[in-house]
C-alpha cells in the first residue's frame, strides 16, 4: 500500500524572513513603550520640582512675613532658584499661598507646563502643644506652677 500522510501544498510564498519581520516589529513597540514611559518619568519628575519650588517659596514667604519684608518677592526668588515661576501669590492672615510652574522641554511634540500650590504662615506657639493646652515654665514639666511639687527638668 501506498503511504497517503497528509502533506500540505505549498502556497507559493516563502516563510523565511517571517521571524526577522516579526522581531523588528517587536522592537518598534518596545521602543514606543519606551519613550512613553520616559516621558511620563519626566513630566512626574517636572510635577516635583514644581512642587518642590512651590513648598520651599511658600517658607521663604513666610519667614519673609515674620520679618516684615516682601513675601512675595523673596517666594519669586527661591521659586525662581529652583527653575519655577511664581504664578500666583496670595497674602492672607499672616500666611502666604503661592502656585509655582515649571515649563519642560519639548517632550512628546509640545511643553509642557506644571504646577505646584503651597501655604506657609507662622507655626502656632508651642505652649499650644504642650499639656492643658496653656502657657507653662520653660522647660518645666508638672501639674503646677514653677516650685511646686512633682516637677521634673525636661532633658
Amino acid at each position: 500500500m501506498a503511504d497517503r500522510r497528509a502533506v500540505p501544498e505549498s502556497s507559493g510564498r516563502d516563510e523565511k524572513g517571517v521571524a526577522t519581520v516579526m522581531a523588528i516589529g517587536l522592537m518598534g513597540v518596545v521602543l514606543v513603550v519606551t519613550v512613553v514611559a520616559v516621558a511620563i518619568a519626566t513630566l512626574v519628575g517636572a510635577r516635583h520640582r514644581a512642587e518642590t519650588a512651590a513648598d520651599l517659596g511658600a517658607l521663604a514667604g513666610a519667614v519673609a512675613i515674620r520679618d516684615g519684608s516682601d513675601a512675595c518677592g523673596a517666594a519669586a526668588r527661591v521659586a525662581a532658584a529652583n527653575d519655577g515661576l511664581l504664578a500666583s501669590c496670595v497674602l492672607a492672615d499672616r500666611t502666604v499661598e503661592i502656585t509655582v510652574s515649571v515649563t519642560t522641554g519639548q517632550l512628546l511634540g509640545r511643553r509642557w507646563k506644571l504646577t505646584g500650590v503651597a501655604r506657609a504662615g507662622p507655626a502656632a506657639p508651642s505652649w499650644e502643644y504642650s499639656w492643658g493646652h496653656q502657657p507653662r515654665s520653660a522647660g518645666v514639666r508638672g501639674a503646677g506652677a514653677a516650685g511646686q511639687a512633682g516637677e521634673q527638668q525636661v532633658k
